[in-house]
């Protein structure tokens, strides 16, 4: 923001701390005036906190097409990452001392589902990086008690370590980079 002049800093703050300045309008405006604050936080808010279709067509028309043409491609890609994400069952991983290996790897895979993919695959678990959330649930000491706390937590070290998660940041990125 170097190349404002203090007026106009003092201005885009006080708009941006407006509890009425929505994400539309930050997105509009980032775009318009080379904000790329603006246009980062209205895009990924957008993408992660508003369902498509309540867009307004006026609000549609204000973006443009090639931010609503990006913030729908970001989210179908994030939907079918959940998807792919969430069916695919990891191998558990038994550390050497397990003395019940054939336990851990059937509490991993009921939890895997129960646990992980019930909550990634949520309608209302739109928001950033809920694969990582759903993770971490699985890390709760409540969750697979009967498992081996050192099986429980490489297997899910393992998880963390395969780059799925960022897989789910590169596509926000991606389409980002589509408009900013």
């Amino acid at each position: 923001m170097d190349r404002f002049s203090n007026t106009e800093q003092n201005a885009i703050h006080n708009l941006d701390i407006l509890p009425t300045f929505s994400s539309v309008q930050r997105l509009h405006h980032g775009i318009h005036n080379d904000l790329s604050d603006w246009v980062t936080r209205g895009f990924r808010e957008l993408v992660h906190s508003r369902p498509i279709d309540e867009l307004t067509m006026q609000e549609v028309e204000l973006i443009g097409l090639p931010a609503y043409f990006a913030i729908t491609r970001a989210k179908h890609r994030l939907f079918e990452h959940r998807l792919l994400v969430s069916f695919w069952t990891p191998e558990v991983v038994t550390v050497a001392a397990c003395k019940r290996p054939r336990t851990c790897e059937e509490i991993w895979q009921r939890e895997w589902w129960s646990g992980f993919a019930k909550r990634a695959l949520q309608p209302d678990s739109d928001t950033e990086f809920s694969l990582e959330t759903a993770l971490n649930a699985l890390d709760a000491p409540e969750l697979m008690v009967a498992m081996c706390v050192e099986c429980k937590k490489e297997s899910v070290l393992a998880v963390k370590q395969s780059g799925c998660l960022a897989d789910y940041r590169a596509i926000i990125e991606e389409e980002l980079s589509l408009i900013s």
